[in-house]
């Protein structure tokens, strides 16, 4: 079963989601960000896909006006990985506090979100 996790960039959440599930067994697990340029590369990977993960619902949104998903099992979670949006009283954060609250916040919610549809079948 080929799993497919889309956030915005490619590069934080889905990628340490796609690293999670490889850490339960999952062997074919790709990640991707939905404002990818090369459109046809993310097309022929959601037409290999099984399973569609979404971290929120933007990131869907943006899924479906651009891509086509039809007959996908669509999963979508509801992720935010900015701190300044989430706790706005803390404003942005950089360098090591971002990853730690990365670490700390974000990743922790990815995964308790994911738990519910475990097993992926």
């Amino acid at each position: 079963m080929h799993i497919l996790i889309f956030c915005y960039h490619g590069k934080n959440r889905s990628r340490y989601l796609a690293e999670h599930l490889v850490s339960l067994g999952y062997s074919d697990v790709a990640f991707a960000g939905v404002n990818d340029s090369d459109h046809e590369k993310i097309q022929k990977e959601i037409d290999k896909a099984h399973v569609v993960i979404t971290v929120r619902q933007n990131v869907r949104d943006h899924l479906h006006q651009h891509y086509c998903v039809d007959g996908k099992r669509l999963i979508e979670l509801q992720v935010d990985d900015r701190p300044e949006s989430l706790f706005p009283e803390r404003g942005p954060l950089s360098g090591e506090a971002w990853r730690a609250f990365q670490r700390e916040y974000v990743y922790p919610v990815l995964r308790e979100q994911m738990e519910t549809y475990l097993p992926l079948e």
